[in-house]
């Protein structure tokens, strides 16, 4: 968490927004830190690959009873992991031999490939995401008492913000509609982020 805010801003006062398999953010200003999110997939990780798979499991589960119209998703699901019936998807996340945590988050992907060819849920799914993101920012600029038109420096790691477009363009959409921000791609990767780290706390 640390170690990607200092890459990516080069231990600049601002914030960085991880989502990854998790999400959390981190953000220092002026010699005061605050973290929020990552309080872990069951009930946090809001925006993160784990927690967009989850939402595209439910999206197909609702497609499959008819509770919400039937998309590009719940196709591509099915082809993708290889289910003889829709039912077979429990036994393959939650059976015996379930999914772990990583096998959930790397099925995020076929959301977005959902999301690529019109599907309106999966369309949502990743806009969610962005909007969940931009929420970790405004606390974050609360918390670190940035002015509500001062221009934060934001900068993000982690393989969904890095890889995924739509939900990093979903992010850029809803912080603009809150604050001013200056946002940066990021300028080193975290392995670099913990060096310059430990040279910010060695000069202190």
């Amino acid at each position: 968490m640390v170690c990607g805010w200092a890459g990516s801003l080069a231990c600049a006062d601002g914030i960085n927004l991880v989502a990854g398999t998790g999400s959390i953010g981190y953000g220092e200003r002026q010699g005061r830190k605050a973290r929020v999110g990552g309080w872990g997939e069951i009930f946090s990780d809001e925006g993160s690959a784990y927690w967009t798979a989850l939402q595209g499991l439910n999206a197909f589960t609702r497609m499959s009873d008819g509770r919400m119209p039937v998309g590009a998703l719940r196709r591509i699901f099915v082809e993708a992991m290889g289910l003889e019936s829709d039912l077979a998807i429990c036994a393959r996340v939650m059976g015996n031999a379930g999914m772990t945590r990583d096998e959930v988050a790397a099925l995020a992907p076929l959301v977005s490939r959902a999301a690529q060819e019109g599907d309106g849920q999966a369309v949502a799914i990743l806009d969610r995401a962005g909007w969940e993101l931009a929420q970790i920012a405004r606390a974050l600029r609360q918390q670190l008492r940035f002015d509500d038109q001062e221009r934060v420096l934001l900068s993000w790691s982690g393989g969904v913000l890095i890889k995924q477009d739509a939900v990093r363009a979903a992010l850029l959409h809803h912080l603009a509609q809150q604050a001013p921000y200056e946002l940066i791609a990021p300028r080193h990767e975290p392995g670099t982020g913990a060096a310059l780290y430990a040279i910010l706390l060695a000069s202190r």
